[in-house]
């Protein structure tokens, strides 16, 4: 019972450091609501009581509780933990910190038309570790790094470090293996004793997993983002014969369309021709 009582505990420990979320903006749900990623997986460290996130996207200790019974010597940190009602830290929700629910997870990874697995996220290798890549709503290739999505393998998105930086810069988040699988909790309870959460292997995404809320995953933090309003009338726009809503984001126009931002190009997957029927 010493790894339950540890996570209630520590509900009341201090966070290390406030840290901003990664610059990249996801949408989670057809409403057009948007998040942005914590810069790393959470930690947290017994030995001080504090909680912190991992120093890089690609940093996976693979390490929980049990292991602190198993080697009561160890000061470290961990990074996987049981799933709980009040798992996350009061100090932590109150800076705007959250866990995804398992509908957010399931629409972020969503099929969409290809069918053969999610558009926005495909397995990658970052040096030598595994992982699943997400590429944010307004994102575009570089000339030199390219993106394929759901590929189900570890190899076609293969980076070096310095690629990494890049891809990182335009707002892509990685969320790491321990080994060769990654398993994280959603904030969404299934039953009494089953929590929902994702699953990645090398050849399969699964956005609405089911598993003991006694197993330990891994967890990444979100913060919401507020849309600005433009000021200028929504209804001024169509795409495919539908409305959209013009957002304000870092001073540039975006149009939301069933849930997806898009900018006055196109999408990063498929190229869409707006439709302006009157003037601003």
């Amino acid at each position: 019972m010493r790894h339950i009582f540890l996570f209630i505990v520590a509900l009341c420990a201090s966070v290390a450091w406030a840290t901003e979320p990664l610059s990249g903006i996801f949408t989670v749900n057809e409403q057009g609501d948007q998040v942005q990623f914590a810069p790393g997986n959470l930690q947290y460290v017994p030995s001080t009581g504090v909680w912190q996130f991992a120093t890089s996207q690609t940093e996976s200790i693979g390490k929980d509780a049990a292991y602190i019974t198993a080697n009561p010597g160890y000061e470290g940190a961990i990074d996987l933990f049981t799933w709980s009602e009040d798992l996350l830290p009061v100090s932590l929700a109150q800076q705007g910190w959250r866990m995804l629910t398992s509908e957010e997870w399931a629409y972020l990874l969503r099929e969409e038309e290809i069918g053969d697995g999610p558009m926005n996220a495909g397995q990658a290798t970052i040096g030598t570790q595994h992982g699943l890549m997400l590429v944010p709503d307004d994102w575009q290739e570089f000339a030199t790094l390219t993106f394929a999505p759901s590929p189900n393998n570890w190899t076609t998105n293969s980076y070096t470090a310095a690629n990494w930086e890049q891809l990182e810069t335009s707002g892509v988040v990685f969320l790491p293996c321990v080994g060769d699988a990654g398993t994280y909790w959603s904030a969404t309870p299934k039953d009494a004793s089953d929590a929902y959460g994702i699953h990645f292997y090398e050849t399969a995404v699964q956005a609405d997993a089911s598993s003991p809320r006694s197993n330990s995953y891994a967890i990444r933090l979100v913060k919401d983002v507020k849309s600005t309003p433009t000021g200028v009338d929504n209804g001024q726009w169509t795409m495919d014969n539908g409305q959209c809503t013009k957002v304000l984001r870092n001073g540039q126009i975006y149009l939301m369309y069933k849930g997806t931002m898009y900018n006055v190009q196109g999408n990063r997957f498929d190229l869409r021709i707006y439709n302006r029927q009157t003037t601003i």
